[in-house]
């Protein structure tokens, strides 16, 4: 995040850009795990992934907030100073992290070790891997970075929209996340996930009108409509 801030051209960005990716993708999957190693019981780890998600898109929510009314892209001064708070913001997370209980459990004399190979020797888990990377291209990766592109190069909106597009999408999780928890329980989780993708199917359909040529309202309107379905 400190080298963003000074990254001021798109050589000098890339490769910040590419440890940036490198050192954030993981960071997910080892959460996970630590959200589970805490909360054994099923049930309490479903709400305790629940909580995290609603909680960490409220930060999200507050953060782009602040960024639609700070950044100001002709300038890069705000853009630096959002940078340089968010890797402070980074850096209070590593010192807070050793504070929680230890997750780490030796293993056993007689207790076999288990590799990758025991793992996806499961066929329903094979499947789930499948349907999560068919899911990961009109997922998260798509959003992050079709939903600036394409509102500023092809609607020709400005990234303070993008900003409050983002806020309106993370406002509608917080507010719906533990009323979907509730509603999933009734379903089977197959059914939920393809729902899932029906309902980015919709969305993003509804985002590609915002570049046709109709009123600006409308244009911010189809975009707010494409964060909130989505989220």
């Amino acid at each position: 995040r400190v080298l963003l801030a000074w990254a001021l051209s798109a050589v000098r960005a890339l490769p910040v850009l590419l440890r940036y990716g490198a050192t954030w993708a993981p960071m997910f999957p080892a959460l996970r795990t630590m959200i589970a190693g805490l909360n054994p019981d099923p049930e309490t780890q479903r709400r305790a992934f629940a909580i995290n998600f609603t909680t960490q898109n409220a930060a999200i929510g507050l953060g782009t907030t602040v960024g639609a009314i700070v950044a100001n892209v002709p300038h890069p001064g705000p853009f630096r100073a959002l940078f340089l708070a968010n890797a402070a913001s980074c850096l209070l997370f590593a010192v807070t992290l050793p504070s929680l209980p230890s997750l780490h459990r030796p293993r056993g004399a007689d207790e076999p070790r288990v590799g990758y190979r025991d793992v996806l020797a499961n066929r329903a888990l094979r499947l789930m891997l499948v349907a999560s990377l068919l899911i990961a291209f009109t997922g998260y990766p798509a959003f992050d970075s079709g939903l600036p592109a394409y509102s500023t190069v092809e609607a020709d909106m400005s990234a303070h929209i993008v900003a409050l597009s983002l806020t309106v999408n993370t406002a509608f999780i917080v507010a719906t996340q533990l009323i979907v928890l509730r509603l999933v329980r009734r379903l089977r989780r197959s059914r939920a996930l393809a729902l899932v993708g029906l309902i980015w199917v919709v969305s993003w359909a509804v985002f590609g009108l915002a570049a046709l040529p109709i009123p600006l309202a409308s244009q911010v309107t189809c975009v707010f409509t494409f964060t909130a379905l989505f989220g």
